[in-house]
């Protein structure tokens, strides 16, 4: 009886240890849901003769008190609700408690998308960019869908 019963014991440990872990982890990357995102910057860069670098900066502000893991995010780019392209970071990265991360990424405007974005430049004082994002957060027990929309004007 003591053998079966150091061992309920054991496997009760065991079971706590790891879910107490899972918890910490899982809480790593819910977080985010917390979080504040803006879009810093969006400046036209590197012109070549297929296209133009559109150099978007984003700021991710974490107000939990423990950091928060990212393990993927794809995004789409709009610019005056017009589609600009498609962008991904497959790279995990951390967002510090109480902290920012600032993601930088540049999107490559063929000149096939940009008829419709360079009228847009040209006949308004000012550009709404906007990011439709979806971040993926990997768990133990299985990948959580967080996404996004984050706007700024630029004039």
């Amino acid at each position: 009886m003591n053998k079966k019963f150091f061992l309920l014991i054991i496997a009760v440990m065991l079971i706590v240890l790891i879910f107490s872990g899972c918890t910490e982890f899982i809480n790593q990357r819910k977080n985010l849901e917390k979080c504040k995102f803006e879009i810093d910057s969006a400046k036209l860069g590197k012109l070549s003769l297929n296209g133009i670098d559109l150099k978007l900066k984003i700021n991710i502000t974490n107000p939990n008190n423990t950091k928060v893991i990212v393990d993927r995010f794809d995004y789409e780019v709009f610019a005056n609700e017009k589609y600009l392209g498609t962008g991904s970071n497959k790279e995990k990265f951390n967002i510090a408690a109480n902290g920012s991360y600032v993601f930088n990424t540049t999107l490559f405007l063929g000149f096939n998308n940009l008829g419709s974005f360079i009228k847009e430049l040209i006949n308004k004082d000012e550009v709404e960019y906007k990011v439709k994002g979806m971040f993926y957060i990997d768990t133990p027990l299985g990948t959580i869908k967080y996404p996004v929309e984050i706007t700024k004007i630029e004039k």
